[in-house]
This record gives structure tokens, sequence and C-alpha cells, in this order.
């Protein structure tokens, strides 16, 4: 158990960008959607906007969590 910990806190670098360019990748496909939405005349995007920021900041959640869970 303790080497497979070891691994992860010594690969949590890479596993971060990893996370953090998810990340990136999903708030340009929420920005194009919104977008899409918003010059098509439905301008009730309300629920759109929290549905793509809630995502992104579950998975900033996540990478705090994996940092603080393996000591990093």
């Amino acid at each position: 158990m303790d080497m497979k910990v070891l691994d992860i806190g010594m690969n949590y670098g890479d596993l971060s960008a990893l996370i953090l360019t998810i990340g990136g990748c999903l708030a340009l496909i929420g920005a194009v959607v919104i977008y899409k939405k918003w010059s098509m005349g439905n301008h009730n995007i309300e629920n759109e906007v929290l549905m793509w920021a809630g995502g992104i900041v579950m998975l900033i959640i996540i990478q705090v969590f994996v940092k603080i869970m393996f000591g990093m």
C-alpha cells in the first residue's frame, strides 16, 4: 500500500497538469456551448453557466483533495 501511495505522490505533478488541462478544455467547450445558445436568441442561460462552472470548480476541488490526500 505504501509503495502505491508513493508512486501516486511522485506522479502528482503529472496528475495535476492533466486535471488542469481537462478543466481548460471543458471551460472552452462550455464557453462555445453557452455562446451558441446566447447567439441563437436563448437568453435564459443561467442554468447552463452554473452547470459548466460547477463542473470546473469540482475538478479544482478534486485536485486540491488529491494534493491533501497524498501530502504534496
